[in-house]
C-alpha cells in the first residue's frame, strides 16, 4: 500500500465514522425512548439467558455428580459426555448450525459486515446446545455463549427497533458485553470488552450506549438472582510481601507459556489449511476479510 493509498483510506475510515456516529446522533434525537427501551431488554435479555445458562449447567452437572456416587466413573463419564454431545451437535444441526463453535466469531463476523445468522432462535440453540454440552462434561467455558447470546438478544431488539447499520452493529456489540457483564458479574468486564474485542471504537455516543447496556445487564442479573451478588466460590489464603516476588516469577512463565501455546495454535491452524484446503469443515468463514476491509467496516 503506496502513500496515496494510505490517504485515502484514512479518509474513507473517517468519512464512515462521522457518518456512523451521525447517523446513532440522529437515532438518539427522533426516537430516544424506543432506543433505551431497546437498551433495556437488551440487558434484560442477556442477564435471563446467562442466569438460565448457569443455573442448567449447574443443574445437569449436579445431576452427574450425584449417579457418580451410585454408578462408576467409567459408566457415567462417557454415557454423559456421549449422551451430550450427540444432542447438543443434533440441536445445532438441525436448528441453527450458526450457534456452533464458540460465539465469538459468529459475533465479530456480524460486526464486520459477514452474513451470519443472527436471531432469537441462534441465542436460544446456543443456550440450550451450550447446558446440555458443559453440564455433560465438555471442558467449555460460559464467555462465547455469553456474548453470542446477547448478540442475538441484541439484534431482535434493532430488528424490531428497524434501526440504521451503524446502530445495529453498536447494540449488537453491547449485547456480547452485556453477556459477559451478566454471566460473570463484571459490567466494566463487559464494556472494556465489547469496545475493545468487539467493536474497536472509542467514540462518546458509543461509550454511552454500551456502559447503559453492560450496567442493566448486571444491574438485573443480580435483581433476579435475590438481590445479592455472591461469588461462585470463596479462598481463605494469608498474602505476604514475599509472595509478590513468586508472582513475578508466576507471571513471567505463565507468559511463556501463553506465547507458546499462541504460537501452537497458529501452527495447528496452518497445518489444517494446508491438509484440508476447502474440505477443512470447522474452517472458520466469518472471520475471513483482508486488513482494508477489516478497518473500514470497524466505523461502519
Amino acid at each position: 500500500m503506496n502513500q496515496s493509498d494510505r490517504y485515502r483510506l484514512k479518509a474513507e475510515i473517517k468519512q464512515k465514522s462521522s457518518y456512523s456516529v451521525k447517523s446513532i446522533k440522529k437515532l438518539l434525537r427522533q426516537r430516544s425512548l424506543v432506543v433505551a427501551f431497546a437498551l433495556l431488554l437488551t440487558g434484560l435479555g442477556a442477564s435471563i439467558t446467562s442466569i438460565s445458562f448457569k443455573t442448567g449447567i449447574a443443574f445437569i452437572n449436579n445431576w452427574r455428580l450425584d449417579l457418580l456416587e451410585s454408578y462408576p466413573a467409567y459408566l457415567v463419564l462417557p454415557i454423559f459426555g456421549l449422551i451430550g454431545g450427540a444432542l447438543s451437535g443434533l440441536l445445532i444441526k438441525n436448528l441453527a448450525p450458526a450457534a456452533k463453535g464458540s460465539g465469538v466469531s459468529q459475533i465479530m463476523g456480524f460486526l464486520r459486515h459477514k452474513r451470519v445468522p443472527m436471531n432469537l432462535r441462534v441465542g436460544l440453540v446456543k443456550l440450550i446446545s451450550g447446558i446440555i454440552a458443559i453440564g455433560s462434561g465438555f471442558p467449555l467455558g460460559p464467555e462465547g455463549p455469553a456474548v453470542q447470546m446477547g448478540g442475538s438478544v441484541a439484534w431482535q431488539m434493532a430488528k424490531w427497533l428497524k434501526a440504521p447499520i451503524a446502530f445495529r452493529r453498536v447494540i449488537v456489540a453491547a449485547g456480547g458485553g452485556a453477556g459477559i457483564a451478566a454471566v460473570f458479574s463484571a459490567p466494566l468486564g463487559g464494556f472494556i470488552y465489547a469496545i475493545e474485542e468487539l467493536l474497536n471504537s472509542a467514540k462518546p455516543v458509543v461509550l454511552l450506549l454500551v456502559i447503559i447496556t453492560t450496567f442493566v445487564a448486571d444491574s438485573s442479573a443480580i435483581f433476579l438472582q435475590g438481590g445479592a451478588n455472591k461469588p461462585a466460590f470463596t479462598i481463605d489464603f494469608s498474602f505476604s510481601q514475599n509472595d509478590f516476588f513468586y508472582l513475578l516469577i508466576l507471571g513471567l512463565i505463565i507468559g511463556v507459556f501463553a506465547e507458546f501455546y499462541c504460537k501452537y495454535v497458529l501452527m495447528m491452524q496452518d497445518l489444517g489449511k494446508r491438509l484440508y484446503q476447502n474440505k477443512f469443515v470447522l474452517k472458520n468463514e466469518y472471520m475471513r476479510f483482508d486488513f482494508r476491509h477489516y478497518l473500514l467496516s470497524s466505523w461502519r
